[in-house]
Parts: structure tokens; sequence; C-alpha cells
């Protein structure tokens, strides 16, 4: 929080601020609230107060592996009126999770997030053609299992690194926020190269 320039706001109380956005000079309310739990556990809380406040929710979503936000959690998200989700996925353990046959992280992975119909025949692919794959199945997901409008990819590659390690999902109900977020990544993009899909 400090480091992102919100400290004023680590008391938990209401700080009005202002500021020359969206016209004029006017003021912005402003105001944290800090839970310590599980996601799952606080995800219809969270929900409720954006439903109730009716404005723009934004939900980042940084598990640690698969297995902390369900697909459930993603739908009930999206059933805001303007929803945006920030969700950051490993690409770098697909293994692990989604073509060991008799791992009990895979099972778990497919039934966290309804994937029984997704990410057939990927244990046949390698390198770039396997992660596309994992790739555009994650979109096909997140599109017709939770319910979303428009989701797009961000592969995350560090400095000197070759494999993409994490993608950043962004799901969103409107189109300017899907602009908006690619022409930032447009702009401070490190990566020379893309991959298609496999054939």
């Amino acid at each position: 929080m400090c480091q992102a320039g919100f400290e004023e706001l680590l008391d938990e109380q209401i700080h009005t601020f202002t500021t020359e956005f969206p016209k004029g000079i006017g003021k912005r309310i402003e105001q944290c609230e800090f839970i310590s739990d599980e996601f799952e556990n606080q995800v219809n809380y969270c929900v409720f107060h954006g439903e109730q406040r009716r404005g723009h929710s934004l939900f980042f979503l940084d598990p640690y592996g698969y297995l902390n936000v369900s697909m459930e959690s993603f739908r009930k998200i999206n059933s805001l009126n303007k929803s945006e989700i920030i969700y950051t996925l490993m690409a770098r353990d697909i293994e692990r999770f989604v073509i060991d046959k008799n791992g009990k992280e895979r099972e778990n992975f497919y039934k966290k997030l309804e994937a029984e119909d997704y990410f057939k025949n990927l244990e046949k692919l390698q390198g770039f053609g396997r992660e596309a794959k994992f790739r555009d199945e994650s979109m096909r997901l997140f599109r017709e299992k939770g319910n979303a409008k428009k989701v797009f990819t961000f592969a995350m590659i560090p400095t000197k690194y070759k494999r993409v390690l994490y993608y950043l999902i962004h799901i969103c109900s409107h189109l300017r926020a899907l602009e908006v977020m690619k022409d930032s990544s447009w702009l401070y993009n490190n990566i020379n190269y893309q991959y298609s899909n496999p054939k």
C-alpha cells in the first residue's frame, strides 16, 4: 500500500481529496477496508458491496497456484454491471496441474475451475505450441464458464527468459476497459516476439 502511494488510507477511514478529474476541480472520496481471510470466504461480501455502490468494481486476483479462486466466484464478479478482473495464471506449472493424469492437483484444478471439457490433448504439444493452446483454452473457459464478456491475455516473461511464466488475464464487461489495458500493455511492452495458435 505504501509503495503504491496509498499510505494515507491505512487507517481505513474515509478520506476526501481534491481532483481535476473528470471535469474541473472536484472531490474524490476514498476508503480502504482490509480483510484477512481466504478470498472464497469473502467474495459474496465484496460482490454485495459492489452491487450497493453501483460503480466500477476492480478485482485484482493473484492466487497462489490455481485453486484459490473458483469459477463460481468469477461468475459472481462478472455478474456486476461494471466489473473488471485482473487475474494472474501460472503457465509454468501446466504439466503439474493440467496434464498429470494421476495427480490430485490436476483433479482439483479441473473441479475448481469447471474445466472438464477444456485443455484436451495438451500433453501432445510442446513449447510455445503448448503455451498458446493453454492460453486459448483458458480464454475460452472464462468466456463460457465464467460468463466473461471480454477476455484478453498478456504474457509475462522475465528479462532474458524465453518462456511464459504467467499470463495476466484481463476480464471486463466494457470495451473501453479492454482498450485501456491493451494500450498500456503495448506502451510498456518489453518482449520482441509473438506466437500464433498451434496447428
